[in-house]
């Protein structure tokens, strides 16, 4: 492969899979850029560009000589409080860094998005979506093609958020066994978005217009999971058996409420909030039809055949 490929966030969760891989594959690009806030951060085998998003004359100079652009880099899992230097690289950054793609001429902008996209209540959501609206209009505006893989929670070896929390605290023993919950949710394997990520960054464009490809799916591992089958899992890989006591829902509401004052007043930080709450009461379902469709995607895994690794992995 000839291409030049200039990759952010490469030491990040999905940074580092993705990296693992080209670094193992015979299809790599000829010159692989990785954005680094200092050289030592680069790992064997890529070409380091020091620079950040906050900087926008650096990403300028790590965009020169490039072909496609992969921006992985972002803040999340911050409160309210961090809400504004998320902003500043989740927003600022991402903008800028698209500026500088298509001012250096760069033929695409592969974009990880999330489904949090579509949450105008979450600043990382809104930020995201304004992201995604700018890379639509630029490609509309025929300066740059542009996918945007919008990704649900992603699990894996090293994952945060939600369902790493609960398989740490099931097997601490400091979670109560969860009340009978109805909601759905789809969740996406590490290296099912790596696979979607090098689709987007290799697929063929048949666009013969003035416009440029604009494409923007979602990925999901295409199963349908409750929270009760994920927690009940749980505590099988771990082989422990679950009370027969469920908590009830109303003292999960304010556990977790209690939780997210006590990390808020640093007292105790557990990472559990009221947000835990919405997202394992509410339905957080979404299809991969539209990336199965237009980039060829199909999931190879599913969180239960992984979740053996990642108990014995887990932090």
């Amino acid at each position: 492969m000839s291409e030049a490929w200039l990759i952010t966030g490469g030491s990040g969760f999905v940074g580092k899979a993705l990296l693992s891989r080209l670094a193992a594959s015979a299809q790599r690009p000829s010159t692989l850029r990785v954005l680094v806030r200092q050289p030592s951060d680069a790992p064997a085998r890529v070409e380091p560009c020091v620079g950040d998003l906050r900087d926008p004359l650096s990403l300028h100079r790590a965009c020169e000589g490039i072909d496609t652009v992969i921006h992985l880099a972002g803040i999340a899992h911050v409160g309210s409080a961090a809400s504004a230097e998320a902003r500043a690289v989740n927003l600022d950054g991402s903008l800028a860094l698209l500026r500088a793609a298509i001012d250096a001429g760069a033929r695409r902008f592969v974009f990880l998005s999330s489904t949090l996209s579509l949450d105008d209540s979450l600043h990382y959501g809104r930020d995201k979506r304004r992201v995604e609206e700018a890379l639509i209009a630029a490609a509309a505006a025929g300066s740059i093609e542009v996918v945007v893989l919008r990704a649900v929670n992603i699990y894996g070896v090293g994952m945060r958020g939600n369902i790493a929390t609960m398989i740490r605290l099931i097997s601490s023993g400091a979670l109560p066994r969860l009340p009978t919950l109805s909601n759905r949710l789809s969740l996406v394997g590490v290296d099912d978005v790596v696979n979607a990520l090098i689709l987007a960054a290799t697929h063929v464009s048949s666009n013969d217009s003035s416009a440029k490809l604009a494409i923007r799916v979602t990925l999901t591992d295409g199963c349908e999971y409750r929270i009760n089958a994920i927690e009940e899992a749980i505590y099988t890989a771990i082989e422990r058996r679950p009370s027969h006591w469920r908590l009830p829902a109303v003292v999960l509401f304010a556990a977790s409420g209690l939780a997210e004052l006590l990390e808020k007043l640093r007292i105790f930080r557990s990472g559990i909030g009221l947000r835990t709450y919405r997202n394992l009461t509410r339905d957080n379902l979404f299809d991969n039809q539209s990336a199965r469709a237009e980039l060829g995607f199909e999931p190879t895994t599913n969180f239960f055949a992984q979740l053996d690794t990642l108990v014995r992995r887990s932090d």
